[in-house]
């Protein structure tokens, strides 16, 4: 009662209401409807409050006040004004009736059908205006309302249309087919309105079917969202409209008989969503070709009218090319709004479509669009008693047994007296009738059309949501794939394999692109994806064998299993197939979908089933036994699927070709083909000496010391460098060229041993076109190096599915681990042969090379003598061999097959570091074939193949149990050594096999020295045998350099002091306190040295009595006098004579033609200089200096080799620095005046260098140039002359003149420092002499009187560092 007099003070105004009009009225209207809204939602205890003669007493005055203004009447428009209800009145009045008709719904009375016929149509023509029947319809638009007032329509239209039940709002929409016969939860609508909008009865008059309304109330809705309507409402709007419209058809349209009924709402529907979605400019070309247009929407309206039971209509060349284009969704779409979308278009298809409806006898009555499958004898029994014709089976009315419409298994032909639904109605009543229904007839030819039409529409809407930003999109459409792959797969798929299973290949490819972790990266989305894919795959358990319903589920199941088990399959291959062309297309989107497909099944193929995140996600199990055991099972049938395609009966052999030729590997930054076309020897003496001119051993990971602390801690992580990633010619992006490996590697993972017989066919590819390199095409090589490269990615996926952490995890075969080894050793040794042949083809191609620049023997050109006859020959303009510049083509090919085998390289030391990985500490016996074949590599004029190498000795190392590659190299160098001797004889002559010593000794370093003595022998006898060839010369003294270095290491040089001359002219004048000191210091020597002295002759001294014989006890006969003079000399020691016997084979190369031996020559003369002085060894170093005293001379002279020069001056320098007086008076003798000449000639060539420094200063801007380290060696030379040497007073003069140019201050620091240096030592031997040389030079005036003014140079600037000196 406290309720009923809340509302009546609301409710008697409004009865008194007049018609609204635009003033007093409508506002007062509003006052008391927005009270009335108020007070309806402060009643306490609704439940009880609010009885159904309340809510009628509360909905009549709204009823009155609708009726009296007619909103949805006659709108006219008259001086400006509109007549009828405000949309702020009518919003109001919408609000109080969708509140009382949610509380009325939800009573168990239930709301009373003819005023729930009268607000549906209110609320129906409100929103969607009159309706418009028959041909003279009219075409009048529904009347403008404000976006408020629509969503307010829409809600009203839920509470109407939307089922109720007694667990709540909702709560069967779990399970879409509700049996309205034995549901007893269901509220609303009751079974008198359902009988409203389908009557029992066709036949019967004068009854009013609200089927049209309810027509008209979908068309509203989807006017509402369709996109047209975007500018006149939000999305918040369409969104309200889609929930709305989606409880709607979940209600009205859940019983099977009523399946024909939506069919003929779902073309217009689907189109509008797509329309939605995707957005009406997505597509390409015209608006005809859009997905939701008329023109891509007229195969549903053909088919609805013109079908009968017949075939369908032909597609238009638009909707075959729509499957193809490329989608974009609506930029501006809400979450929200797409996610309601693809709600209400799988409720729409699983309703319509689903195996459940067209299973129905009710459905398969009409035409048996999708016959049940016989399982069983008792199914094949009834399914052969369909054609019994007996008259108790049947009705005396005729059935049509239209073999087009009818096939085993349909009810068609039994009686159908039981069902008491509109297909029974419309079976029963004459032919002429049935064809006036204006439902489609659900047959096999419609199902087979509306499959087609349905593919083009998921095929236009699902990509686009698949990259959606928003998360709770995705997710939904993974529930969405997985709703349509339950429900609706047999009527999706034909049942045929292979066969039109177009819908459901792009449900599970969808899946799978979602189910990729790198591809998605939020685990809510790919963790309900993997679910989604492995309970589609899982076989299950369903009930118990004794019922028959669960036996028929099993069998469907297992039937559906096996068929997505095929389609799988088939979508495996195909993206496989499809990979060259999309690798070469220019497009990267279904190149990017096909490698995350692919991946996707390779992971979900791994066996891991991350049960923890499955449970924290919700998608631990499933009612389908989705669990660890049904992972596993899901797992080994996509590994037999990568197995089937990667095994023998994949046939590798077709498609193999055309997908090494869209993976050629593209040119490499750092690998420079041009810069290494010289000819053969030149480019080998560059190598070996660059090789040896690294300092302190080799760059990058071999560097590290990777001892016990690097290792890790539980052995999950490689405490190694990865290998540098190529890069395909066809792919431009990093990510995309990384995706591309990281497919192949899954795939090799995934198909285990079966992949061994894709790796043994591309090996045997590329083992044949090494073989026919000469004679075959150039583009073989790219051929074969793609083979290689994929050899590797397929492997890499091997050796990861075989780690031992992997194994225990993942179900294998025993002898499977052991196929894989036998497969490593066998890769191993076919890469040695590789080797092999590659080293024969470049020692024979650089002997062409060769040939080719000496042409004959005898230096002279050979003639080309050719008769002509005839006429001249006629020169076309478009000749295409005038046209085509034939070598510079020949020249690219050459390159580029050259490219390629450096390429061939590095994969297969790529290729040696995984099968280490495999083997193990197995890879040991190994070594002895590939550790020289790494080593050689390390000495590659190129940066790419050294870096290969480089990480490969680094991965065998780490993988072989050793510390670091040094103490693999320690360990096994006794392999190295005995493969470079043997390449070093007669019978197998390599000229490049000495750089492998140099690539030891500069990555171990000193270690290593003691143990390459060995070979220094036959390194000797080598020298000694082929010192004619220019190539084997300077690879021989190139390791003798980098020895030579090796063991200077050794030597202290800190501790070391020269020796200081004992010249009387280089004694300092007189200083009384220091030598008054020095006397001191002297006398108490003296005295010290006499009591010594008496010391010893009291120990001389006999201490036995005068009478004892000399023979004594105590005498040692052989002991030696106390006074023996001499010491013995020590003999040197094994390095010492290694050291000595390498600069005695040296010296007879100064001398040789080739002038960047002579300079390399020099350079190991001034390292070996240091090493034997500070080892006190002058008397074996200064006969050899002596004996090359006159080639180093002529050496300095030659002027046609700059580089030249420069070193001798550097030997020059080292000789001042280390051997003291013997050879500083030859070198101020010998060299000083080709130093004086040397200036004066280096000043006319910096003056032309483009390097110069401007000014006229001496010097270069750059410290590296020639002339640079020429000047620091000539000015540090004399610096230690200067220091050591008498030297005579206009000599003197003459040094402190000629360096006096380097005191400038634009010349380069290094040479300042330098000079700054030098005139300091001067100043220290005659002051003055400097003093007057520079203040002349800068022309200073002292007492006012110049000093000699042909010193003045005024462009010279020595002010500064003349300040430094005196």
């Amino acid at each position: 009662m406290s309720a009923f007099r809340a509302l009546k003070p609301i409710c008697v105004p409004l009865m008194a209401l007049p018609r609204l009009a635009p003033g007093p009225s409508s506002s007062r209207a509003l006052e008391l409807l927005q009270r009335l809204h108020k007070a309806l939602k402060e009643v306490q205890h609704p439940e009880q409050a609010f009885t159904p003669s309340l809510l009628g007493y509360v909905v009549f005055p709204l009823t009155h006040l609708l009726g009296r203004n007619s909103p949805v009447g006659q709108d006219t428009q008259s001086q400006g004004t509109i007549t009828g209800m405000p949309d702020r009145v009518l919003e109001c009045l919408l609000d109080c009736l969708t509140f009382l008709v949610q509380r009325w719904t939800s009573t168990s009375q239930g709301m009373d059908v003819k005023l729930w016929d009268q607000l549906w149509t209110f609320a129906a023509l409100i929103l969607g205006g009159p309706i418009s029947v028959g041909p003279q319809a009219s075409s009048q638009p529904p009347p403008s309302r404000s976006e408020e007032t629509l969503v307010a329509c829409v809600d009203l239209l839920e509470a109407l249309l939307r089922g109720v039940y007694s667990g709540g709002l909702g709560a069967a929409n779990d399970t879409l087919r509700i049996d309205a016969a034995k549901d007893t939860r269901r509220l609303h609508p009751t079974n008198a309105m359902v009988d409203s909008v389908f009557p029992t009865s066709l036949q019967q008059t004068g009854t009013r079917s609200l089927l049209p309304l309810l027509f008209h109330t979908i068309s509203s809705f989807i006017a509402l969202i369709h996109p047209s309507s975007t500018a006149l409402v939000s999305q918040t709007a369409q969104t309200r409209a889609l929930v709305a419209l989606d409880g709607i058809i979940t209600t009205w349209f859940c019983q099977p008989d009523r399946a024909r009924v939506l069919a003929s709402i779902m073309p217009g529907l689907i189109s509008a969503l797509v329309k939605l979605v995707v957005g009406p400019s997505a597509t390409s070309s015209g608006p005809e070709e859009r997905p939701g247009t008329r023109a891509w929407q007229s195969g549903w309206n053909e088919w609805a009218d013109t079908t009968t039971g017949g075939v369908a209509t032909t597609l238009t060349s638009a909707q075959r090319g729509q499957a193809g284009r490329k989608q974009k969704s609506n930029p501006s779409i809400s979450s929200t709004t797409a996610s309601a979308s693809l709600t209400l278009l799988v409720h729409t298809l699983v309703l319509t479509l689903s195996d459940s409806v067209l299973e129905h006898p009710s459905v398969a009555g009409d035409g048996a669009a999708l016959p049940r499958d016989a399982h069983g004898l008792e199914d094949l029994m009834r399914c052969v008693s369909v054609v019994d014709t007996d008259a108790d089976a049947v009705d005396d009315t005729e059935v049509d047994l239209d073999p087009e419409t009818t096939v085993i298994g349909s009810p068609s032909a039994r009686s159908a007296g039981s069902f008491s639904t509109t297909a029974t109605l419309i079976s029963r009543v004459p032919s002429s009738a049935v064809e006036n229904v204006p439902f489609p007839r659900l047959t096999a030819s419609y199902l087979a059309f509306t499959r087609t039409q349905v593919s083009y529409a998921l095929t236009a809407l699902l990509p686009p949501l698949t990259t959606h930003h928003s998360a709770v999109v995705r997710v939904q459409v993974v529930r969405a794939c997985h709703e349509l792959l339950d429900s609706c797969f047999r009527s999706l798929s034909t049942g045929e394999a292979g066969r039109d299973s177009g819908v459901v290949e792009l449900l599970v490819v969808t899946l799978l692109r979602l189910a990729f972790p790198p591809a998605e990266p939020l685990p809510s989305v790919y963790m309900a994806a993997r679910w989604a894919v492995r309970n589609a795959l899982a076989p299950g358990a369903v009930g118990n064998d004794d019922n028959d319903d669960d036996n028929d589920r099993r069998y469907e199941r297992a039937a559906r299993v096996q068929q997505l088990k095929h389609v799988v399959q088939t979508i495996a291959e195909h993206e496989l197939a499809a990979f060259p062309a999309r690798v070469k297309g220019s497009n990267e989107r279904p190149l990017k979908v096909g490698l995350d497909v692919i991946c996707a099944l390779a992971s979900l193929a791994q066996d891991e089933p991350d049960s923890d995140n499955e449970e924290e996600n919700g998608y631990a199990g499933d009612e389908a036994g989705n669990g660890k055991e049904e992972t596993a099972v899901v797992a080994a049938t996509l590994r037999n699927c990568f197995a089937r395609i990667l095994g023998p009966h994949g046939g590798i052999e077709r498609w193999s070709w055309p997908l090494l030729v869209a993976l050629e590997l593209g040119k490499p930054v750092d690998l420079d083909i041009h810069g290494s076309s010289a000819s053969g020897n030149t480019r080998g003496m560059e190598r070996a000496w660059d090789l040896a001119r690294i300092e302190g051993g080799l760059p990058g990971s071999l560097q590290i010391e990777n001892g016990a602390d690097a290792l890790p801690q539980n052995g999950s992580v490689d405490p190694v460098v990865p290998f540098p990633d190529m890069r395909l010619r066809n792919v431009e992006s990093r990510e995309m060229n990384i995706r591309i490996a990281c497919m192949f590697e899954a795939i090799g993972r995934a198909a285990g041993v079966a992949g061994l017989t894709t790796v043994d066919h591309l090996m045997g590819v590329a083992q044949r076109i090494k073989r026919r390199r000469n004679g075959g095409p150039v583009a073989d090589a790219a051929v074969a190096s793609s083979a290689l490269w994929l050899v590797g990615r397929v492997v890499d996926g091997l050796a990861a599915g075989y780690e031992p952490a992997v194994a225990e995890s993942v179900s294998r075969g025993v002898d499977e681990p052991k196929r894989v080894r036998k497969a490593a050793r066998k890769i191993i040794d076919l890469i040695v042969q590789f080797d092999e042949d590659e080293e024969e083809f470049s020692n024979a191609n650089a002997t062409a090379n060769d040939d080719e620049q000496n042409p004959t023997a005898s230096g002279e050109t050979a003639v080309i003598v050719e008769q002509r006859k005839g006429l001249g020959t006629i020169s076309k303009l478009l000749d295409d061999s005038k046209r085509t510049p034939t070598r510079a083509t020949e020249q690219a090919q050459a390159l580029h097959a050259a490219m390629h085998r450096e390429l061939v390289v590095c994969l297969n030391l790529r290729l040696l570091a995984t099968c280490a990985k495999i083997l193990s500490t197995l890879f040991k016996r190994h070594l002895i074939s590939t550790l020289y074949l790494i080593l050689s590599h390390l000495g590659s004029p190129h940066a790419l193949v050294r870096r290969h190498a480089e990480i490969s000795l680094g991965h065998i190392a780490y993988h072989t149990g050793y510390a670091s590659p040094r103490n693999l190299i320690l360990d096994n160098v006794d392999y190295v050594i005995n493969i470079v001797s043997q390449r070093m004889t007669y019978k197998r002559l390599d000229p490049l096999a000495p750089m492998v010593l140099i690539s030891m000794i500069k990555l171990v370093g000193e270690p290593i020295v003691p143990l390459v003595q060995d070979i220094i022998a036959d390194i000797f006898d080598a020298l000694d045998d082929f010192h004619g060839y220019t190539l084997l010369s300077s690879t021989i003294l190139a390791v003798m350099d980098t020895l030579m270095k090796a063991m200077a290491n050794e030597v202290q040089y800190a501790e070391y002091k020269p020796k200081r001359s004992t010249s009387a002219r280089m004694r300092p004048g007189p200083e009384p306190m220091a030598d008054f000191a020095k006397f001191t210091a002297w006398y108490e020597e003296r005295a010290s040295k006499a009591r010594q002295t008496v010391d010893e002759m009291l120990d001389k001294a006999p201490k036995e009595p005068w009478g004892q014989a000399a023979g004594s006890k105590n005498e040692d006969p052989t002991e030696a006098p106390d006074n023996t003079s001499a010491e013995q000399e020590i003999p040197p020691t094994r390095s010492q004579e290694v050291c000595i016997q390498m600069m005695q084979k040296s010296i007879y190369f100064l001398t040789h033609a080739n002038s960047f031996l002579t300079a390399r020559v020099l350079s190991l003369f001034a390292s070996g200089v240091p090493v034997l002085v500070t080892q006190e060894r002058e008397s074996d170093v200064l006969p050899l200096i002596h004996s090359a005293w006159p080639y180093v001379l002529n050496r300095l002279k030659d002027e046609s080799s700059p580089y030249v020069r420069r070193e001798a001056a550097a030997l020059i320098e080292s000789l001042a620095k280390w051997t003291g007086d013997f050879m500083s008076r030859r070198i101020l003798d010998d060299a000083w005046p080709i130093f004086r000449d040397l200036l004066a000639t280096q000043k006319r060539h910096d003056d032309q260098s483009a390097l110069a420094r401007r000014g006229g200063t001496r010097g270069t801007t750059s410290p590296y140039t020639v002339s640079h380290r020429l000047y620091v060696s000539m000015i540090q030379a004399m610096t230690y002359i200067v220091q050591e040497v008498p030297i005579a007073d206009d000599l003197f003069w003459e040094i402190v003149v000629a360096f006096q140019p380097f005191l400038d201050s634009r010349v380069h620091e290094e040479l300042g420092a330098a000079a700054v240096k030098l005139y300091r030592c001067m100043a220290e031997r005659d002051q003055d002499a400097v003093w007057l040389a520079l203040h002349s030079t800068m022309g200073t005036v002292v007492a006012g009187q110049c000093l000699p003014v042909y010193l003045r140079e005024p462009g010279l600037g020595i002010s500064v560092r003349a300040g430094l000196v005196v």
